[in-house]
């Protein structure tokens, strides 16, 4: 049917127009997230609310209905700003060279996966330096010895509720775990001794999702603990599933507040969760840097039965200061 012919009450008319009102409050909502568990819980969404704003956009546009397709370009820019800077902002992309890149991959495997065989054998193939994986138990654990001939390095916090925590890495390092909120969710934290780009401080963790008042409470708790830790380091890395989009207000407690770059930014949006659902699917896997550290490259990893897809980025450090920190 030509848009242009239907009438202004038309029930396929006011349908649509309601389709306008709730992009249209979704869009705002998303923006108080930092104020309201509800409203942050449209902050995932801001790439399938911009696609189905361009959607109606042309469907007016083609009706002629310009007022409404002014608001409608308004709402899409909303939702476009936030998302630009993961093309646009190049400015910690490193440059081709010859500074040794240090891997490092994350990766929330899911405790009731059963493919333990095939992400081991992804790791293996990554080249990583370090890997930080998620929801690990007593059993993923127990697989993750069978990397120790390129691993040895392994500390692992089994738990049997999503919320386990491991590091395996080819370098030594330092390790102690933190609880920062009322869940006794662990975050591991410590400092990688990288035999070519020396030390490197280092945080995983692994937040509640927000669903509910108190659980947004929680997860933000533990966003701020996190920016707390290694504050003063430049070369420092965080990593984990943070439950929460780089676009969301709460993301600020680790970028604009703690001063820690997105490694996505300039790689595109990298959508990570959940694997199997690529219209729902949204960033919230995420590895942050201090402002000493560039990236060369960043990527997603394949589906490997888990509800999450990995990330894999190599960053290049400068050199370490004199006396080893």
């Amino acid at each position: 049917m030509d848009p242009s012919q239907l009438t202004p009450f038309s029930p396929l008319w006011a349908l649509l127009r309601s389709g306008v009102i709730g992009g249209l409050v979704a869009t705002l909502l998303g923006f108080f997230g930092g104020l309201s568990a509800t409203a942050d819980l449209f902050s995932p969404f801001r790439v399938q609310l911009a696609l189905g704003l361009l959607a109606l956009l042309v469907v007016f546009l083609v009706g002629r209905r310009w007022k409404t397709s002014v608001v409608l370009f308004i709402t899409l820019l909303l939702n476009l700003i936030p998302l630009s800077p993961a093309w646009i902002d190049r400015s910690r992309v490193a440059l081709p060279g010859d500074d040794p890149a240090c891997r490092i991959v994350l990766f929330n495997v899911l405790t009731s996966n059963s493919r333990h065989e095939d992400v081991l054998d992804w790791i293996r193939s990554q080249n990583a330096d370090v890997v930080g994986l998620i929801e690990t138990d007593g059993r993923w654990s127990r697989s993750l010895e069978q990397l120790k001939d390129v691993f040895p390095h392994q500390v692992t916090i089994p738990r049997s509720d999503n919320f386990g925590l491991a590091m395996i890495s080819r370098s030594p390092f330092t390790s102690e775990v933190y609880v920062m909120s009322e869940t006794s969710v662990p975050t591991l934290a410590g400092t990688i001794e990288h035999p070519l780009i020396g030390p490197v401080p280092f945080v995983l963790t692994h937040p509640i999702p927000p669903m509910g008042k108190e659980r947004w409470k929680d997860r933000n708790d533990v966003l701020r603990g996190v920016a707390a830790i290694h504050s003063e380091e430049p070369r420092r890395i965080v990593m984990g599933d943070l439950n929460t989009p780089p676009w969301s207000p709460n993301f600020r407690i680790l970028t604009a507040e703690a001063g820690l770059h997105d490694t996505r930014r300039g790689f595109g949006i990298q959508a990570s969760w959940p694997a199997g659902n690529p219209v729902l699917k949204t960033p919230i896997d995420h590895i942050l840097v201090g402002p000493a550290v560039m990236v060369r490259h960043r990527a997603i990893g394949p589906d490997l039965g888990s509800d999450h897809l990995p990330v894999i980025v190599d960053l290049v450090f400068p050199p370490p200061p004199a006396g080893g920190r």
